[in-house]
């Protein structure tokens, strides 16, 4: 009887060590994946942290843009006109006849 119980002690006892060591390697790759995740949150912390420096610049150049391209637009409305105007210009010389007089030398 009593090695029966101690074989089951035994028994026993190796089961919960077993399970230690299965907690154990769980753990330790818990502990690797905490530290992964903490690395990344500090890379990323670190890259973003001039975003909204960033943003600011960007925004400014996108405005800054947009009022270069709307003096532009104005100067291509401009252009338009002057060459709408020179267009009719040139229809109505072409359209008008030219009387061409020679003079005649006098004798």
């Amino acid at each position: 009887m009593v090695i029966v119980v101690i074989v089951i002690n035994t028994l026993i006892s190796l089961g919960c060590f077993y399970a230690a060591w299965q907690i154990w390697k769980i753990r330790s790759v818990l502990a690797k994946a905490a530290d992964t995740l903490t690395n990344i949150e500090r890379s990323t912390n670190n890259g973003l942290i001039s975003a909204p420096q960033v943003i600011s610049k960007g925004q400014k150049g996108a405005h800054s843009l947009r009022e270069r391209y709307q003096g532009f637009e104005d100067k291509v409305q401009k252009l338009q006109q002057v060459g709408m105007l020179l267009s009719f210009i040139q229809k109505f010389w072409q359209r008008r006849p030219f009387k061409v007089r020679y003079s005649r030398p006098r004798r």
